[in-house]
């Protein structure tokens, strides 16, 4: 019997140190992957650029997309996850003889996370700005579990803080936002929270 006991309050031990490896492991990837995403998004937006709002590359008849060049900033906030598609100088080449430069099209936005109940952060690259720069490009997962996204912008012109920017309509007509404010909340099937929030500035203004 006490054998027993002592086999009995041994194998709780383990199984307590077990779970708490486990959960410890659990944070650790957690506040990891939330990290590395907020990283990301704070370079590539930093390098958010405008030029000329549509123009024709050299060349082209400018009678598809594909001849065309346009940039954009464009927030949109769709609580509790916004929305965000912009033009950056912040591609980075794989390969040295690959036909790449740094600019880009990023764009941010939401799926259905069932694992967590909650979204996905998806992450739009499209290595060619052309003339639709919200559509195309590769895909990726930059977070899960993400429970609330917003983005804010600086208006310098109005000294205060937007929920949204569209540098095609008349309020933000070819102007960037002076910084962005980016917000995080990553949460687990257990209900624990963790929250990452940043304050961009945008490095090029013309």
């Amino acid at each position: 019997a006490i054998l027993a006991g002592i086999t009995g309050a041994m194998f709780m031990i383990f199984r307590n140190s077990a779970l708490i490896q486990e959960a410890s492991k659990h944070k650790g990837d957690m506040t990891s992957m939330g990290r590395i995403a907020l990283l990301r998004m704070e370079r590539e937006v930093s390098q958010a650029f405008l030029s000329s709002q549509k123009s024709t590359r050299s060349g082209g008849q400018g009678d598809n997309y594909d001849d065309t060049f346009e940039t954009i900033f464009l927030g949109e906030d769709t609580d509790p996850f916004d929305h965000l598609d912009f033009t950056s100088r912040s591609h980075r080449k794989l390969y040295r003889d690959s036909k790449e430069c740094a600019l880009t099209e990023i764009g941010y936005y939401e799926e259905s996370d069932r694992e967590t109940h909650h979204f996905k952060l998806m992450h739009r690259e499209e290595e060619r700005i052309d003339g639709e720069p919200t559509e195309g490009g590769e895909i990726m997962m930059l977070a899960r579990g993400v429970k609330k996204l917003n983005f804010r912008y600086f208006d310098m012109e109005k000294n205060e803080w937007l929920d949204e920017w569209d540098t095609t309509g008349p309020d933000q007509l070819n102007r960037l936002p002076r910084a962005v404010e980016i917000t995080m909340v990553i949460a687990d099937n257990e209900g624990e929270e963790w929250t990452w929030h940043t304050k961009v500035e945008i490095q090029d203004l013309n």
